[in-house]
Order: structure tokens, then C-alpha cells, then sequence
């Protein structure tokens, strides 16, 4: 059994026990989605992606850094399927900005 499939067990045990925001399984749901994008599945990984996105939106402020991080896993994501270079690019620009100013 490889990483990916055992991210994703962990992944569904954690849904079924604790709620979306809690950060343990914010942070499942990342490496599923990161799983996913290494395995070539960007569809899949950009789902996980923007559900990381909006857990974290509801809960933390712009300039967090665990939003920040979750927006840019979207993004590198959009990019690679999608060839959205500009809309990676400002999402990167706008998580550049946040982060100097912390």
C-alpha cells in the first residue's frame, strides 16, 4: 500500500470522528491533495485543495499562514491543470504581500 492510499484511510477515519475544521484533518486533507497532485490526479488535489481553502477562509484571517499556504496549494494546482499562470501568479503575489507583513 502506498502513501497516497494510506492518506486517504487516515483521511476517512478522521471525517468520521472529528469536524472539518479541526486542524489534524485539515492537515489529512492536504496531504491527500498533495498525494493526488504527485500521482498526476490535479483534479482530484485541487477538490482537496479548496476545501482546505474553505475551512481555513471561515476560521482564519488573510493573512494567516495556513490559509495562505492552503490558497497557494490551490493555485500551483490550477496552474499545472489548468495553465492558469496569471491566476497562480496573483494568488501568489497577494500571499507574498501577507506574508511581509507579518
Amino acid at each position: 500500500m502506498g502513501a497516497l492510499e494510506l492518506d486517504t484511510l487516515a483521511l476517512e477515519a478522521l471525517s468520521k470522528t472529528l469536524p472539518e475544521s479541526d486542524p489534524q484533518l485539515l492537515e489529512a486533507r492536504t496531504a491527500v491533495g498533495s498525494g493526488k497532485a504527485a500521482m498526476g490526479d490535479l483534479e482530484g488535489a485541487i477538490v482537496e485543495f479548496e476545501k482546505v481553502v474553505a475551512v481555513r477562509s471561515a476560521l482564519l484571517p488573510d493573512n494567516h499562514h495556513d490559509l495562505l499556504s492552503a490558497r497557494l496549494n490551490a493555485a500551483v494546482a490550477r496552474k499545472h491543470l489548468h495553465g492558469d499562470l496569471l491566476g497562480a501568479l496573483t494568488v501568489e503575489e497577494n500571499a507574498l504581500e501577507a506574508l511581509s507583513k507579518t
